[in-house]
């Protein structure tokens, strides 16, 4: 890009240069995009936090979590766990629903969700596993497999569900 400028009829040349072009571009794309990150921060926090107890020693976490976009009004998402330790305090598998939903102070609905399974020993696996939205409430039904001696035996059966109430409180 070449602009010419004048002054008492004298004219010079300025040249911008595509690499001082480039490097604005970047850094303007940068700076709006810090903006518009800060703009859509979410924060997580616990909602509720429950433990059963087994009597091998073993025991299963469950807690509820939720995120609200600070941009975002009137949509919530929250996420449901579960989580299992064995006896020697070692965690074995965690199930996830999380659930997209709207409220406006009269109704509330799920509008999505989804199920996320983690295994951390070698031998599990997901032999079933059905996730659904009805009406304000996220769930999700999960048989969870544990392989021995070859065969892999149903041990785990995982229902879960969360709600969301017309005034965007999970439980």
């Amino acid at each position: 890009m070449t602009f010419y400028t004048g002054r008492g009829g004298c004219m010079k040349r300025r040249f911008f240069s595509p690499v001082v072009f480039f490097i604005t571009l970047i850094l303007v794309f940068h700076i709006f995009n810090l903006f518009v990150s800060a703009d859509y921060h979410q924060e997580e926090f616990f909602v509720a936090r429950s433990v059963v107890f087994f009597e091998d020693g073993s025991r299963e976490e469950t807690s509820i979590t939720q995120v609200q976009p600070s941009r975002i009004l009137h949509h919530k998402v929250g996420s449901i766990i579960r989580s299992y330790y064995n006896s020697s305090d070692t965690l074995i598998w965690r199930v996830k629903l999380t659930g997209l939903f709207s409220y406006n102070g009269v109704t509330s609905s799920c509008d999505d969700a989804n199920t996320t399974i983690t295994f951390y020993e070698s031998g599990w696996s997901t032999l079933s596993e059905n996730t659904s939205c009805s009406g304000f409430t996220a769930q999700t039904a999960v048989v969870l497999g544990k392989r021995y001696d070859g065969i892999t035996l149903p041990t785990a059966n995982v229902n879960m569900s969360l709600s969301c109430d017309k005034d965007g409180n999970l439980s």
